[in-house]
């Protein structure tokens, strides 16, 4: 017994302090990262994040509007990472990913047989660029990335940056 609790100490004495930080949770905003909680995994080469979210917004009509709308969905990506450069905290990459985004609009009509219209949209965003990865701390880092993305809903090609705040650890 002695010896185990002797070896669970050494271990996590040693993950606290190992030097390279390759696993990471924490949160994503962009269109193909996707919006919310992520898992990002970042080796010496290669890398990738998988991340996925609800959204929910309610919007009441003015005294002038007849309806009331919701707005209910979620999303899931995965986005794979090429190193193009590791310092020894930093990072600058090239990124490919893709994200679905599935999204329910719930119209409530007033004066109308049916309490509710529904509206389902599901689009996927498949996109390339460069990103950026820098440390706030030792362990929680910031990346910022710029993709050209094809936009499925509105179906051109878009430039808009995305973010990302992760906590790394061994």
């Amino acid at each position: 017994m002695k010896k185990l609790i002797l070896m669970l100490i050494i271990i996590s004495i040693s993950i606290l302090f190992a030097e390279e930080l390759t696993h990471s949770i924490g949160m994503s905003a962009g269109y193909i990262s996707g919006s919310g909680i992520s898992y990002r995994q970042m080796n010496e080469r290669f890398g990738y994040q998988i991340a996925g979210g609800t959204y929910y917004e309610y919007y009441v009509a003015d005294e002038d509007s007849l309806s009331d709308e919701e707005y209910l969905g979620w999303n899931i990506s995965g986005t794979f990472y090429y190193n193009l450069k590791n310092w020894q905290t930093s990072r600058f990459y090239l990124l490919a990913g893709t994200a679905i985004f599935d999204i329910y609009d719930k119209e409530y009509i007033e004066d109308t047989d049916s309490d509710y219209e529904v509206n389902d949209e599901t689009y996927i965003n498949i996109g390339i660029g460069i990103g950026l990865e820098f440390p706030l701390t030792k362990y929680l880092h910031m990346s910022v990335e710029w993709p050209w993305y094809y936009d499925g809903k509105l179906e051109f090609l878009k430039f808009i940056p995305q973010a990302g705040v992760h906590y790394y650890f061994n």
